[in-house]
């Protein structure tokens, strides 16, 4: 004995969302769909209320994907180099012959405006050949510390928050040849979040529709029992009446005829017995299916609920109304065209060259070790320590340009818009 309230309990743990018809009819029906191989994979493969569940968290992890574009990266680089060339010059031999080490580790941070801030920090190793350089004056071997600031901002296309949150990429840096940042194949944050409403909509429709196919399925096998009932008793009823024109016919009141004719009523109602037990099977089996539950459990599946036989009267006008405000389809329709809309604003901004801002300051030193004292020798015309001169703030320098690359004639920027 099963309530409704129990199957919509159970439907929404762990059931099925069935049939969808959009025409709003012929409801409570099991979705008999075969998964279909499309290649690479299968799809449809089911319609459980669980493996819905999970495209909403879906959406809201393609948008996490969609907002890792503005992460800060680190990025870091050691490499050992060997020269030596034969020179044509006796005087340019030591430069030709040394050894050369450069560490580099770089903290970059795409900003929502889509330009990059950058902090690097390098340290350059150059000895040269001893017997070569000896006399010449070069600091043998030598160490080079840098610390570099580095800002680079677009100023056309893909300037501004609302083009980055449209773009599905970081337009990255030319200046510290940052690739653009982002989630391969996403889409842009603003859209994401259209997306990740579109999937609650879509899931939240499924629900609706799982809870009216239960409801329905409940309801239909409500009726076939009824008319199992309402056949079972024609059926007995037919057998009486079969029986007393029997006897009636055994006494000479009725002719031979009637007889078959009460047996022929009574073969009709057997059929229709034998016709609504399938119609309950087929009922229940189509529920089971709704609740995903077994068909082989040995149990059978009564309705004990009645229906609701209070008279309703619905408004047309109302109706229609909430319709058009709640519908899902529509919903999925309007963040459609927002999203539509806001793809297009993007396409408009590309349609501009790239024009960069770059500005750079550093401040570097000089020794022969990165280590002891400040000066190599007493007179102090020897750097030592690197570090030291890197604190003392000697040596600066800067850097300011703009950098515009620009297609002719924009084809493939018209024909995105």
């Amino acid at each position: 004995m099963m309530t409704l309230k129990e199957c919509i309990a159970i439907a929404l743990e762990q059931g099925n969302s069935g049939a969808i018809n959009q025409q709003g009819s012929n409801f409570g029906n099991k979705l008999e769909q075969s998964p279909l191989f499309t290649g690479r994979a299968v799809s449809g493969a089911s319609d459980a209320v669980r493996v819905f569940a999970i495209d909403p968290a879906v959406a809201s992890a393609e948008l996490e994907r969609s907002l890792s574009k503005f992460d800060a990266r680190w990025i870091n680089s050691m490499t050992w180099q060997k020269v030596d060339q034969p020179t044509a010059a006796q005087f340019l031999s030591f430069q030709n012959s040394r050894d050369v080490a450069n560490l580099t580790t770089s903290l970059a941070k795409p900003l929502p405006t889509g330009g990059v801030s950058a902090i690097t920090f390098t340290t350059d190793y150059s000895k040269f050949d001893t017997a070569a350089a000896q006399g010449s004056g070069f600091v043998n071997p030598n160490y080079i510390p840098r610390l570099q600031f580095t800002l680079e901002q677009p100023l056309l296309r893909l300037f501004g928050v609302e083009a980055n949150q449209l773009s599905p990429s970081h337009p990255g840096s030319q200046i510290l040849n940052l690739q653009p940042s982002g989630g391969q194949g996403t889409e842009g944050i603003l859209i994401s979040r259209i997306r990740v409403d579109q999937q609650k909509m879509d899931f939240e429709m499924r629900i609706n529709y799982m809870l009216v196919n239960v409801e329905a399925a409940y309801w239909n096998l409500y009726a076939a029992y009824y008319n199992l009932f309402a056949q079972e008793e024609g059926l007995r009823q037919a057998l009486d009446g079969y029986r007393f024109i029997e006897v009636r016919v055994e006494a000479g009141n009725e002719p031979p005829q009637n007889r078959y004719q009460a047996l022929a009523q009574v073969a009709r109602f057997r059929t229709q017995v034998y016709l609504s037990r399938g119609q309950v099977l087929e009922a229940e089996r189509n529920l089971r299916g709704l609740l995903n539950l077994r068909s082989d459990d040995g149990t059978r599946i009564v309705p004990i609920d009645k229906p609701n036989e209070a008279p309703f009267k619905p408004d047309f006008y109302d109706a229609s109304n909430a319709a058009l405000a709640n519908r899902p389809e529509l919903m999925l329709l309007r963040q459609d065209l927002k999203a539509q809309q806001l793809n297009l604003r993007l396409q408009i901004n590309l349609r501009q060259p790239d024009l960069r801002m770059f500005g750079q300051y550093d401040i570097a030193g000089l020794g022969t070790r990165l280590d002891g004292k400040e000066f190599a020798n007493a007179a102090g015309t020897i750097p030592g320590n690197a570090l030291a001169s890197f604190g003392n703030n000697q040596f600066n320098s800067w850097t300011i340009g703009l950098r515009m690359d620009m297609p002719i004639g924009f084809r493939d920027a018209n024909a995105s818009v």
